[in-house]
C-alpha cells in the first residue's frame, strides 16, 4: 500500500530549484515518486509518494533536513 505525504517549500524560484530539491528527495529510499509543483514566490506543493507508511515525526525532520541543506524552507499544512 503506497502512501502520499504532502508538505510545501518556499524559496524555489525557477525549474533548477525544483530540480534540485526533486534530485534530494528521490534519494529517499522508498520512494516511488516525487511531484513538485513550481509557484515562484510562494509556497511550492511537494507530494511524495512511499511504497510503505513513514515514521511522521521522523520522516518530517529528515525532509526538512534535506530541503534546509539545499537552501530552502519546508511548510506544512
Amino acid at each position: 500500500m503506497n502512501t502520499t505525504t504532502s508538505f510545501a517549500v518556499i524559496g524555489m524560484t525557477c525549474e533548477h530549484c525544483v530540480s534540485v530539491v526533486t534530485r534530494a528527495l528521490t534519494d529517499l529510499p522508498g520512494f516511488v515518486s516525487v511531484d513538485v509543483e513550481l509557484v515562484p514566490g510562494g509556497p511550492s506543493p511537494i507530494t511524495l509518494i512511499s511504497q510503505e507508511p513513514v515514521a511522521s515525526a521522523d520522516f518530517a525532520l529528515l525532509i526538512e533536513t534535506l530541503i534546509d541543506q539545499e537552501g530552502y524552507e519546508v511548510t506544512w499544512p
